[in-house]
């Protein structure tokens, strides 16, 4: 089990040993003294540190009183969600399950404090797509004024990591905004595409942007056609089509193999053949954890590829 209150700790039950035959359930009760304070719980059975898989119980919340009872027993709390790092691949789609829209409020606060970490703005943005129902017009107006919004990059300047993580996050803000929909966001989308219409959504936080070790512009460009992707409009994604060609052949007659752009609009392609196939629904299952998202995108972005591509490589995390 672990705790967090500024600090994590692991306690093993080494005091009872029994094997689980398959189907066979068992009940531990476990008491702990606590000091006053909130409280994450999780429950885990399986080997130790490095034992394989483990099973993992849904996360919960609990605020301890000065008398050292438990009160206010919640799901683990949105500020705390968007701190945690996860070994390999974050298991988004199992996360979010525990929560439904009621919950957006507190990730919407979340995107508006201006004193987070890149990365916590970041996820803030992942779990406002994946938990938003399509359609969700509050999620679409909190992720486009988080995205249009001014960073102060002097804070982040020194800070390679977190500078990235920033502008990833805008990134992602178009991608979330396409998944969740709508014809206001196919509108903003479509010009996002264009150069024009990329710098002028962009303008407050275009203004001043340290070196980066890629180019923002082409993949604001890109990433509003991944978002684009997810629509169900065909004359959307007759534009998205039409784009690829286009820069194809000007990336092939240049002897270039791979760009921001290009590479961007490779990943729409391949979106927009595994929506057909799956739907959204289940896109958004494939933000598992197991890999399953790299794994199928593997499968279908090989023919957009501008070059030869070895055998796919399954991801186990």
């Amino acid at each position: 089990m672990h705790f967090v209150q500024r600090y994590l700790c692991y306690v093993c039950v080494r005091e009872r040993i029994f094997e689980l035959k398959a189907g066979e359930k068992k009940r531990i009760k476990i008491t702990f003294g606590l000091g006053e304070g909130e409280y994450e719980f999780l429950c885990g059975y399986g080997g130790a540190v490095h034992g394989g898989k483990v099973l993992a119980s849904k996360l919960v919340g609990f605020d301890v009183d000065a008398k050292g009872l438990a009160k206010n027993v919640r799901l683990i709390n949105p500020e705390l969600l968007v701190k945690m790092r996860f070994h390999g691949a974050a298991p988004l789609g199992r996360i979010v399950k525990l929560y439904d829209e009621s919950a957006l409020p507190r990730f919407y606060e979340i995107l508006k404090d201006e004193s987070r970490s890149g990365r916590e703005l970041d996820m803030g943005v992942i779990y406002i797509g994946l938990i938003s129902k399509r359609g969700n017009k509050e999620s679409v107006k909190e992720l486009l004024d988080y995205y249009k919004r001014s960073v102060d990059w002097d804070k982040c300047r020194d800070d390679e990591h977190d500078l990235d993580s920033h502008v990833f996050s805008k990134f992602d803000a178009l991608g979330w905004l396409g998944f969740i929909g709508g014809e206001d966001v196919e509108e903003v989308l479509k010009d996002a595409m264009t150069v024009d219409g990329a710098k002028e959504l962009a303008k407050e936080w275009l203004v001043d942007i340290p070196q980066t070790t890629f180019s923002v512009l082409d993949n604001l460009r890109g990433h509003a056609a991944c978002g684009l992707a997810f629509s169900d409009n065909k004359e959307m994604l007759k534009l998205i089509k039409d784009e690829y060609a286009k820069e194809r052949k000007v990336c092939l007659d240049a002897g270039i193999t791979s760009d921001g752009y290009i590479n961007q609009l490779t990943e729409a392609m391949t979106r927009i053949d595994i929506v057909k196939d799956i739907g959204l629904e289940g896109h958004r299952k494939l933000h598992d954890g197991k890999g399953s998202y790299s794994n199928l995108y593997q499968q279908y972005i090989r023919k957009y590829l501008l070059f030869k591509a070895g055998p796919p490589v399954k991801k186990q995390f």
